[in-house]
């Protein structure tokens, strides 16, 4: 019984992972996001939303019927996190105990905006 349930509960307690934790490191307070907290949840994100792309995304015929609601979910979820994926190095590099002013001056520099982790500050 539960080797048949264990792909719906990979996949929903990945969704519900995912969503908090997105929500999380874009919306809360720079000075509480953990660069290595978020890569982690986030390979295991990507690792597990990987296995429920492949389980309910078969190509045979009768798997794609029984699947059909809950392949387009797992099939978003996962462009949702490849989409993210680009943020994670970023976010990792900036969290970085050696990010001093005059680095931020330097990125606000080069990108052309000010950019200061003060209060109120988000990823």
């Amino acid at each position: 019984m539960r080797k048949k349930f264990e792909p719906y509960y990979t996949l929903w307690t990945t969704i519900n992972q995912w969503k908090t934790d997105s929500q999380q490191w874009l919306n809360g307070k720079w000075e509480e996001l953990s660069a290595d907290q978020m890569v982690s949840s986030f390979e295991v994100c990507l690792k597990n939303i990987s296995q429920s792309n492949r389980f309910f995304g078969q190509d045979n015929e009768e798997t794609r019927q029984k699947f059909k609601d809950l392949a387009p979910i797992a099939k978003s979820i996962k462009e949702d996190i490849d989409a993210f994926k680009p943020i994670v190095p970023l976010a990792e590099a900036l969290r970085k105990d050696g990010m001093f002013d005059r680095h931020w001056k330097e990125l606000s520099d080069a990108v052309g905006i000010d950019i200061k982790p003060e209060e109120g500050f988000t990823l």
